[in-house]
């Protein structure tokens, strides 16, 4: 093996054809998530909660086309959630909370079309939720309380037909529900 096909990550190295899931949680991670994590095409599940991880989100998280649950909450985080977070149709659960995170929620994020957890709660996310959140079809828990927002709350959140919990508070929001 010359190396070409596996991804070394944390002092374990990862076949990119073969590893589906990686779920390091509270195991004391420092540094920031490498962008060569991009490189494992058929991950399903990343589970980094409740490490010291830094940095940015990168970029290359958002090729993983088969991911289905992205857990790094409880870390720290920065920057802003990559734009074109939209591009994981398959995801299900997005769990970014208790971080540093900036910017606002990308507009792409109402293409997860699968998504039943999203939770981007604790954070220093700033700009309005976007209008059309009530395309997300299958939401069953919104977590956007503790952040920065503002603006009026989209009267899509009504689409939400499958959604248990809603929390918003502790935002500079307005209008009615």
């Amino acid at each position: 093996d010359d190396g070409s096909c596996c991804i070394e990550l944390w002092g374990t190295c990862y076949n990119i054809e073969e590893t589906t899931e990686i779920t390091l949680t509270f195991q004391n991670l420092e540094g920031s998530i490498p962008a060569s994590i991009g490189n494992l095409e058929e991950l399903r599940i990343l589970r980094l909660e409740g490490n010291s991880l830094t940095g940015s989100i990168p970029d290359e998280i958002t090729t993983l086309q088969h991911l289905k649950i992205l857990k790094l909450q409880e870390n720290l985080l920065t920057g802003p959630i990559p734009n074109d977070i939209g591009l994981l149709t398959n995801l299900d659960s997005l769990w970014v909370n208790d971080n540093q995170l900036e910017g606002s929620i990308p507009q792409s994020i109402t293409n997860l079309n699968s998504l039943g957890f999203l939770r981007l709660n604790e954070n220093n996310l700033t700009g309005t939720i976007p209008s059309n959140i009530g395309d997300l079809s299958n939401l069953q828990v919104l977590r956007l309380n503790l952040n920065n927002l503002s603006g009026e709350i989209p009267e899509s959140i009504t689409n939400l037909t499958k959604l248990k919990r809603l929390y918003i508070s502790d935002n500079n929001l307005s209008g009615e529900i």
